[in-house]
């Protein structure tokens, strides 16, 4: 078609044309637009730019519209969860170290009140007062009857000796049962031998 036009241009200017001709894209179907897409770098690069410029403005509007709106319901989805925030677990941490903190210096106070020795304190402070007196409680009605033991047998090294009654100094007694039982003149010796009467 363009043909018949190139004829009636000078000769000189005909091959200029026809080169010219041949660069030229015609489109006369939705295929040729496809190919011209893909084909042609200069229409290729003004497509991909604008693509591109739309795609930014559409990330843009969802970055700005869209996410603050998932971001707050993923947070109200996870502390429906009972899932704790950073800041709230280490608000906790703290808690729990004062109130350790506490509780040991009452614990100290308290051991040292029942004489139990300091270095086992540490292992029997409880999460609160009530949790620490009965700790140091058990504590301390076990190692009593374990420290009358230990001076026992230390003072067994130094010879067998009665336990001594209250105003007893001779260290004999005997029960108020056992002594009931006996007649008038060994109840009297008894008495003269200074024996301790205990219930």
């Amino acid at each position: 078609m363009l043909d018949q036009f190139v004829e009636k241009l000078p000769e000189a200017d005909r091959e200029a044309y026809k080169a010219a001709i041949k660069s030229a894209v015609i489109i006369t179907s939705p295929e040729d637009v496809d190919k011209l897409f893909e084909s042609h770098p200069t229409v290729k690069s003004v497509v991909d730019s604008r693509i591109s410029r739309k795609y930014a403005e559409i990330e843009k509007k969802y970055q700005d519209e869209k996410v603050p709106k998932l971001v707050q319901e993923k947070l109200a989805e996870e502390l429906k969860k009972g899932q704790k925030q950073p800041w709230e677990v280490e608000i906790e941490k703290l808690r729990a170290e004062n109130v350790r903190e506490k509780q040991k210096a009452r614990a100290l106070l308290k051991a040292q009140e029942q004489g139990i020795p300091s270095e086992l304190v540490e292992r029997f402070i409880g999460d609160s007062d009530e949790a620490t007196d009965e700790a140091l409680k058990t504590l301390g009605t076990v190692l009593t009857p374990w420290r009358e033991k230990a001076v026992k047998d230390a003072l067994a090294k130094f010879g067998n000796m009665p336990d001594p009654k209250a105003g007893d100094l001779t260290g004999k007694s005997i029960k108020r049962a056992d002594f009931d039982r006996l007649d008038p003149d060994a109840k009297m010796k008894l008495v003269r031998e200074k024996y301790a009467i205990v219930d």
